[in-house]
């Protein structure tokens, strides 16, 4: 029953494509935020992973991210992680020319177990 749940809200998580932000001359960007689902707020310190680039960045204070495009393969994966919340993987198609802007939702993970060995009791 895990899988059947973490398959179901990977797939209405994924993210929501904003408009392009105007930004200044250059190539264009995959850049924007990660909010908390359940509480819209923005969540900080989570890795955002460029599967196929091997690139990483984290969020800051307002939960934004940025990676240049010229760093961005064509049909990579993002991979967007953090301990308190159910991973996400974004297939990425061919960047437009005006870049991606991402508004990524993560549900908090149900489950953390700090350190396992601590959290099991073995009954008999």
């Amino acid at each position: 029953m895990p899988s059947l749940l973490r398959s179901l809200v990977v797939f209405t998580v994924l993210s929501v494509p904003l408009p392009p932000m105007p930004h200044a001359e250059g190539p264009p960007t995959l850049e924007g935020s990660v909010v908390d689902l359940g509480r819209g707020i923005a969540i900080e310190d989570v890795t955002v992973t460029l599967v196929r680039s091997r690139l990483q960045v984290a969020t800051d204070g307002a939960g934004q991210f940025s990676f240049e495009s010229t760093t961005v393969a064509p049909n990579d994966t993002l991979v967007v992680t953090h301990p308190d919340f159910i991973p996400v993987r974004i297939a990425l198609g061919v960047p437009p020319d005006e870049g991606w802007r991402l508004r990524i939702q993560l549900l908090a993970n149900p489950v953390r177990v700090e350190n396992p060995e601590d959290s099991v009791e073995v009954i008999r």
